[in-house]
């Protein structure tokens, strides 16, 4: 169960204090009462399910840095928790945004789909072939079929991810396989074809798909 307070602004952040903790954003923010629409449900909206320190890239050019900051990749919303409380950030704000994990330092990108909606991705690697990487769940509603079914009586969340390319027309394609792929560079598929067969590639290993979007963009 979350209760969420959304961040509204009007102008930028003005910096932070002197024992740097970000200042609050000028203008005003307004609550909203328990969110109640995940009770009941198991599991949690969120990509983790405890938050990590992150920073901010506003659209102004504008870093601000956070303690605590996760991604509801169920609703593609940026959470920042403030005085135990989270707090839904204004996303027509950000540009980016990372988060420190024990493992690395992941960075999301605020791109539209291809439906025209601003969604979070995050970035794996490329500069003029970018790779990038869309966590999202949904709710699996129960399986029980009887009083005698031993298949699950709740809801919960389930992850799933897809992986995107995305040339410089910023159009996002789903990589789903050699064929996608081969699609966008014709003149180039003998050799990304031989790369993979040397190296024995799989797109659905990240990061294999990582070293061979990596050559890529060394061939194009």
């Amino acid at each position: 169960m979350f209760m969420f307070r959304f961040i509204e602004a009007n102008s930028q952040i003005e910096g932070q204090d002197a024992q740097g903790n970000v200042i609050d954003l000028a203008g005003g923010s307004m609550f909203r009462s328990f969110d109640n629409r995940f009770k009941g449900i198991e599991g949690y909206p969120t990509l983790f399910k405890f938050y990590s320190p992150g920073q901010i890239t506003m659209t102004t050019g504008k870093k601000v840095s956070y303690d605590s900051v996760n991604i509801d990749i169920y609703s593609s919303d940026l959470l920042v928790k403030r005085d135990k409380s989270e707090s839904v950030f204004n996303r027509k704000l950000v540009k980016e945004f990372t988060m420190e994990t024990e493992e690395s330092t992941m960075t999301f990108v605020k791109i539209k789909n291809n439906e025209g909606d601003d969604v979070y991705y995050q970035f794996l690697a490329g500069v003029k072939l970018k790779l990038f990487k869309h966590s999202y769940k949904i709710i699996a509603g129960p399986t029980h079929s009887g009083a005698y079914s031993s298949g699950r009586t709740n809801s919960i969340f389930v992850e799933n991810s897809k992986v995107y390319i995305q040339q410089n027309d910023g159009a996002m394609i789903e990589l789903k396989n050699k064929k996608t792929l081969f699609s966008q560079f014709p003149d180039k598929e003998a050799e990304i074809s031989q790369f993979i067969k040397d190296r024995d590639i799989s797109l659905k290993n990240e990061d294999e798909a990582v070293r061979l979007i990596e050559y890529i963009n060394t061939i194009i």
